[in-house]
C-alpha cells in the first residue's frame, strides 16, 4: 500500500518493510504547522495499517529533526488543534508497530515531544535535544513533562525542563535519552 501525503511538507517512502517519513520544512527547522502535523498523523496511521511494513523511521530534512510548533504560524492565528495535547496527534501512542526517530540537528520543544513519542531515538553525535518552550513562554502540552522523566529520571528532566539546557547526541546517549548514535 502506498501513501500520498498531500503536501510537500512531508514525504513518505517505503524501503522494503520500512516506512520512512520525513518532515520536509528545513527552512523553519521542520517546525510543525497544522498541515504538516495533519499529514504526519495520516502518514503514521497509513504505516500502522500496512501489513507489509514492520517499522517506521521518522526524520527531518535538511539536517534538522523538528523544532516543534511553527511559532510564526501560531502568531498568525493558527491554533494547536492538530497536534499539541492531542492523543491522536503526531506519533500518537496507539501504533502497533515501532517508530524510530532518526535525530539530526535540533529536536527541541514540541520536536523533542515528537521524538519522545517514538519507540527509539537514534541520534547524531551533534544532535541537540532541548526543551526551549520555557524561553518563549509556550506551555508544554505534548506529554514531554511525563515522558522525559520516565526516560532520564526526574533530576535530569527537571534540569532540561527548567533551564532549557541543550543536550548533545553524545550526552543524550549517556543519559538514556538516545538509544544509539
Amino acid at each position: 500500500m502506498s501513501f500520498e501525503t498531500g503536501t510537500s511538507k512531508l514525504t513518505y517512502e517505503q524501503d522494503g518493510p520500512v516506512a520512512i517519513i520525513t518532515i520536509n520544512r528545513p527552512e523553519v527547522r521542520n517546525a510543525l504547522d497544522n498541515e504538516t502535523a495533519d499529514a504526519l498523523t495520516r502518514a503514521l496511521r497509513a504505516f500502522d495499517q500496512d501489513d507489509a511494513l514492520r517499522c517506521c523511521v521518522l526524520t527531518g530534512a535538511g539536517g534538522f529533526f523538528c523544532a516543534g510548533a511553527d511559532l510564526k504560524a501560531l502568531a498568525a492565528g493558527q491554533d494547536y488543534r492538530a497536534w499539541a495535547g492531542d492523543p491522536d496527534g503526531p506519533c500518537h501512542d496507539t501504533l502497533s508497530k515501532p517508530v524510530i526517530a532518526a535525530v539530526a540537528g535540533f529536536a527541541c520543544a514540541g520536536g523533542l515531544g515528537v521524538a519522545l513519542r517514538c519507540d527509539l531515538r537514534v541520534a547524531e553525535e551533534t544532535a541537540t535535544f532541548a526543551v526551549l518552550s520555557r524561553r518563549w513562554g509556550v506551555p508544554m502540552s505534548d506529554g514531554t513533562t511525563v515522558r522525559l522523566p520516565r526516560l532520564i529520571g526526574a533530576g535530569r528532566a527537571m534540569d532540561m525542563l527548567l533551564t532549557a539546557r541543550k543536550v548533545s547526541g553524545t550526552e543524550a546517549l549517556a543519559i538514556g535519552l538516545a538509544d544509539r548514535l
